[in-house]
Formats: C-alpha cells, sequence, structure tokens
C-alpha cells in the first residue's frame, strides 16, 4: 500500500494521531502487515510551517536563484550536509516521529536522510520501493515551480535499488510544482536506463494515468485521489496491477458517491472500461518465458538481495559509539543497506601472483567437512579475543 503524502493537515502532532488510528484500522481490514507493506511519504500538508526558521528561507532562495548544474551541484551539497538537513528537517519533524510510531524504528524516515529504500520480494520478483522527499524544500507562500527533490536523491535511491527488478518511485507533487531544471533532471533520470518504471504521486487530489517517454526510456505515471477525513471534494483512490511476464500493467479507478459507498469509477478516462486502463510496460521488465528457472548467480543475488533487506528490517540504522556526533545526539548518515556487502572467499595459501579463485558456500563446506555428502552450517567468528563475537552463520 502506498501513501503519496498529505498525511496530516498542518504537520502537527495531534493529526497524526487521528491518521495512526485510520492506517491502524485500515490494515486490519486489508490484512496488512504495515512494517512490511505501507510505504509513505510526505507532501506539503505534512510540514509544519510555524517550524520553519529565517535562515532556512535564505538557504532555499540561494538554491532556486541557480539554474542548471550549478542548481544540481548546490542541491546536492545541502542533501548530503546532516547538519543542513537537520535544519531543513524541523519542519517535518512531526512527520517523522509519525513514521517511526506506524513502522517502527527500523523504517523511520530520518531528516538528516529525508528519503529511504525498501526491498521486498514479491511472487519471486525483487521490488524496490524509492520514498523520495519533494516536501523538504516546502513552506513556500507560492510553491508551484519552486519546490525541488534533486538528482543526489534520486540517483543515492536508485544506487540502493540497483539489484531490483521493478522499481516504484514515489514523489508527492507533480513536476510542474518542482523548479523547471529540477524537475527536467529529474523526468530524464527516471526514463534512463536503471531508472524507475512507476512514479507514484499526490498533490492534486485526482487520480489519473499517464505515460512518459523519451529516446531513452518510459516510465508509467500513477496519481492518488485523495480520502478526506470529512465531505468536502471527492474522495477516490486506484488499485494497480503488474504481470512482467504478459508485459502488461494496470490501473483500476475508484471513487466514493453522494451517498457515502465506493463504486468504480467509470468517468475517469472515456477508454477506461469498467473504470479500468490496461497499458504496456518498458520492455526491460517483460519476463522471459523462462525467467522462472533462475540460475545459480540469480539465486544468489536473490539471497543477498533477502539477507540484506532482513538486517535493514530488523536493526534499521546502525548505532555508533565513539563518534562525537553520536555523543550529541545526531547519527552518522548511513544505514545497514549502505553497509553490508556479501562475503566473498579465497584461498589464504595463493600467492599474490597466482590468479585468485573464489569459493562458494558449497565448496568451502566441502573442505571443511570432508567426507560428508551434506555439509552443515558454519560460524564464522573473530579470533583472539576472550569472547569470540559471532558474525555469521
Amino acid at each position: 500500500m502506498f501513501a503519496t503524502g498529505d498525511i496530516a493537515w498542518s504537520g502537527k502532532e495531534k493529526e497524526y494521531d487521528q491518521a495512526f488510528l485510520f492506517f491502524r484500522e485500515l490494515a486490519q481490514v486489508l490484512e496488512l502487515d504495515l512494517p512490511s507493506q505501507l510505504f509513505l511519504i510526505p507532501g506539503n500538508h505534512d510540514v509544519d510551517r510555524g517550524a520553519k526558521g529565517p535562515v532556512d528561507d535564505f538557504l532555499l532562495d540561494g538554491l532556486l536563484r541557480s539554474d542548471g548544474t550549478e542548481q544540481q551541484e548546490l542541491i546536492a551539497r545541502v542533501l548530503k550536509d546532516a547538519a543542513s538537513m537537520r535544519l531543513l528537517g524541523r519542519r517535518l519533524e512531526q512527520f517523522y516521529a509519525f513514521t517511526e510510531r506506524l513502522l517502527g524504528a527500523a523504517r523511520r524516515t530520518q531528516s538528516d536522510k529525508p528519503w529511504r529504500v525498501d526491498l521486498r520480494t514479491v511472487a519471486g520478483i525483487e521490488v524496490a520501493i524509492l520514498q523520495l522527499n519533494s516536501a523538504w524544500a516546502s513552506g513556500q507562500a507560492q510553491e508551484k515551480g519552486r519546490l525541488l527533490v534533486g538528482a543526489q536523491q534520486l540517483e543515492e535511491a536508485l544506487g540502493e535499488a540497483e539489484t531490483a527488478k521493478l522499481k516504484f518511485v514515489l514523489i508527492h507533487h507533480p513536476f510542474d510544482y518542482l523548479a523547471d531544471g529540477d524537475a527536467a533532471a529529474v523526468k530524464s533520470r527516471l526514463a534512463d536506463r536503471g531508472g524507475g518504471h512507476f512514479f507514484l504521486r499526490g498533490h492534486l487530489h485526482a487520480t489519473g494515468v499517464e505515460l512518459f517517454s523519451n529516446p531513452d526510456g518510459k516510465f508509467i505515471e500513477l496519481a492518488a485521489g485523495a480520502v478526506y477525513a470529512d465531505t468536502q471534494g471527492p474522495k477516490r483512490f486506484l488499485i494497480g496491477e503488474a504481470d512482467l511476464r504478459k508485459g502488461k500493467a494496470a490501473a483500476e479507478f475508484f471513487t466514493c458517491s453522494d451517498r457515502g459507498f465506493w463504486t468504480v469509477d467509470s468517468l475517469a478516462y472515456r477508454n477506461a472500461k469498467k473504470g479500468r486502463v490496461v497499458l504496456d510496460l518498458p520492455s526491460d521488465l517483460k519476463l522471459e518465458r523462462s525467467a522462472g528457472n533462475t540460475g545459480k548467480k540469480a539465486r544468489h543475488e536473490t539471497a543477498i538481495a533477502r539477507y540484506r533487506a532482513a538486517v535493514a528490517a530488523v536493526h534499521g540504522r546502525m548505532r555508533f559509539i565513539g563518534f562525537p556526533a553520536a555523543a550529541a545526539g545526531h547519527q552518522p548518515n548511513v544505514g545497514v543497506q549502505q553497509l553490508f556487502v556479501p562475503l566473498r572467499l579465497a584461498d589464504a595459501g595463493q600467492s599474490a601472483d597466482t590468479k585468485k579463485v573464489e569459493l562458494s558456500t558449497a565448496e568451502l563446506l566441502a573442505q571443511l567437512a570432508p567426507g560428508k555428502k551434506k555439509a552443515g552450517r558454519f560460524v564464522v567468528t573473530s579470533a583472539g579475543t576472550p569472547s569470540p563475537r559471532l558474525w555469521s552463520r
């Protein structure tokens, strides 16, 4: 389930109390596990405008006065500077706290890195959900054409999602609400090789489907409607499907009648028969018939992704001891997914001028337990310490 922003009305703590109850009840009805199956991002209504300071405006005005490559370089410097992001993050402090309350500490959105990537395996396919933040620069009086995502934010997220076959990119605002240069940079990178496949957004309170295409590639944009807490405005949502073997995607539209019940929205598009639109997926998403019989390398990569996701789900962000920033209550801007690397093994007896021969786990176990037809598990511990620590199993 994807919630593409505007969880609250004005970013106040009491508003998230109501949102917490709403999502808990919705999860029970849909039989969803919130920590693993809900993905949400902030919108402009999640910004507490009273938490902004004068320095925030000076910083953002400086970014908006630049353009092109210079603008993206300046945005990257700000996004990579934890102190600057904590300063700008005060406006979304209650939203960040809400993510921890609802989804758990491992999936809390942090002010110094206000975007995150989660990996899931669905029907044997690795799926990445890139939860990007277009509200970190929100809070201005007139925002259309003045908001920022930053190519740096998207590029870092795509790097974390590089092993995924299918990529969902969540951004609250449509592209015309971003500064012109930023919109162009984000849109072209999404369509390029290794970019996203589905762009999910909110903000305009109207459902919709659009296909963006250029010579480098394409992606599908899905716009969510709004589910109001009161009776004003239309209530809408949509359900999406993706069939990678057929190379097809579908979106089904729903609306709430004036009498208070949900029904298929057959008026969403002229050609949306029974409220359903079918589109062709980008060509790199289509699975071959033999894709189900993955080879050894593919299975190994899937195992790595699954292990990394499991560690991140339990531990979230690593806690560091001994850093001055940690003592002051600020953790380094890094998570388990950035620290984890697969273990690679080689024969220690090889000389420097000998070509390295890497060993698989099965080959290593066979050497450690000769004569056994099927080796069991093994443990790697640190050596030479009074209390060896378990590293891997």
